[in-house]
C-alpha cells in the first residue's frame, strides 16, 4: 500500500471521503464506505446466523470451552492471564502517552510488545482448540454479508451486487477479489484518518460552522460514513487545540502529515496535562523548577519548550560563578 505523508498524497484521499465511495476500477464497481447504519445490518445478520447454527446443534464457544476444560485441554488460568494482560496494556499505554523522554517510551514500548506476544500466542492456542462454532459461522457469514453488501453497480447506490434480503444468492464471479479490495480500501482510511483530519481545507472549513453536521457534510449524522464521523471527531478536537493554544503548525509540517498530527497529537496532550494540574502545585512546580532524570538536553529543551520555559544550563551559570554554585544560588536561578 502507498504511503500518505505529503500534502498531495493526503488530499488524493479527499475526494473518496466526501463522496462517501471509492471506485474499484477493474470490476468497474462502486465500494460505499460503511456507515453505523450497515454496521447494524451486519450485526442483524450475526444473530441470524447464531441463532440458526444453535438450532441445529452447533456447540457455542462457551460451550466448547466448558468442553476442553473438562477434557483439561484447556487450562481456565490462561483466560484469567488473557485478562490480566488486557488491563496492564491499556495501562501501559496510556502512561506511554504522557512521557516526554525517549527512554522511558522505549522501555514501555518494549513491555508492550512483550506482553502483546504473549497475549496473542495464548488467544491463538486458544481459538486453534477451540474451533468452530456457532460464533466462528455467525461471524464468518455475517462478514461476507457485509463486505458484499457495500458494493453497488451505480455511485447512487441502487444496485448492490447481492440481494441483500438472500446473501446466499451472489452471481458474481471471484468474490476474493472483492474482499481484497475492501481490506485495502479499509486498511487506508483507518490508518490516514488523523492525516485526513489535518488537512487545511478540512481545518478551515471547521472554523466557518459551529456544531452543525448538516452544514458540513449536508447529510444527517446517523448517515455518515464511519470514516466521516471519526474525521469529524478528530476536526473538532483539532479546532480546540488551535483555538486554546492560539497557535499553529508551521509550513514545514505540511511536507510530512506524520509529523503533523504529531504536532496536533502533542499540542492536545499539552492542553490536557495542563488542565488537569492542580494551580497551587503547578505554582510551586513553576518557581521551583523541574528536573527530569535521564532526559537529553536536546528533550529538556523540548519539554520547557512546550511550558513555555527555558532551560537552564547549571555548568554554564558555574562557570560564570567561578565553578560553583551554592543551593541558594540555585533557587535564585528557577525563580
Amino acid at each position: 500500500m502507498n504511503e500518505f505523508k505529503t500534502y498531495k498524497e493526503v488530499n488524493s484521499l479527499l475526494a473518496e471521503f466526501l463522496q462517501g465511495f471509492s471506485y474499484f476500477e477493474s470490476k468497474d464497481l462502486f465500494l460505499k464506505h460503511p456507515t453505523n447504519l450497515d454496521i447494524s445490518y451486519s450485526d442483524q445478520k450475526y444473530l441470524h446466523y447464531y441463532h440458526e447454527s444453535i438450532s441445529k446443534g452447533v456447540l457455542s464457544n462457551k460451550q466448547r470451552l466448558n468442553l476442553l476444560i473438562e477434557e483439561k485441554l484447556w487450562d481456565a488460568e490462561k483466560d484469567k492471564r488473557i485478562e490480566s494482560i488486557r488491563i496492564e496494556l491499556n495501562n501501559l499505554k496510556q502512561t506511554k502517552s504522557k512521557l516526554f523522554l525517549s527512554k522511558q517510551i522505549k522501555e514501555i514500548s518494549d513491555k508492550i510488545s512483550i506482553l502483546e506476544k504473549e497475549h496473542i500466542d495464548i488467544l491463538t492456542e486458544k481459538e486453534e482448540l477451540i474451533g468452530s462454532t456457532a460464533e466462528t459461522y455467525a461471524i464468518k457469514k455475517s462478514n461476507e454479508y457485509f463486505v458484499l453488501s457495500l458494493f453497488y453497480k451505480d455511485p447512487e447506490f441502487k444496485e448492490c451486487v447481492v440481494n441483500k434480503k438472500n446473501i446466499e444468492e451472489i452471481f458474481i464471479d471471484d468474490t476474493d477479489d472483492l474482499f481484497m479490495f475492501y481490506n485495502i480500501n479499509s486498511r487506508k482510511f483507518n490508518k490516514n484518518i488523523k492525516k485526513i483530519a489535518a488537512l487545511p481545507s478540512l481545518i478551515n472549513a471547521i472554523f466557518l460552522f459551529e456544531d452543525g453536521v448538516m452544514d458540513f457534510f449536508g447529510k444527517e449524522v446517523l448517515r455518515l460514513t464511519i470514516y466521516q464521523s471519526e474525521v469529524l471527531s478528530k476536526l473538532k478536537n483539532y479546532k480546540n487545540i488551535l483555538v486554546k493554544t492560539n497557535n499553529f503548525p508551521t509550513e514545514d509540517l505540511y511536507e510530512d502529515f506524520d509529523k503533523l498530527v504529531a504536532w496536533y497529537e502533542s499540542s492536545g496532550s499539552n492542553i490536557n496535562t495542563e488542565n488537569k494540574e492542580d494551580k497551587a502545585a503547578s505554582k510551586q512546580k513553576e518557581n521551583m523548577g523541574g528536573s527530569y532524570i535521564g532526559a537529553t538536553k536536546k528533550e529538556m529543551q523540548k519539554i520547557a519548550e512546550n511550558k513555555g520555559d527555558v532551560v537552564v544550563d547549571l555548568a554554564v551559570e558555574a562557570s560564570k560563578k567561578g565553578g560553583e554554585l551554592s543551593f541558594a544560588e540555585i533557587i535564585k536561578l528557577h525563580e
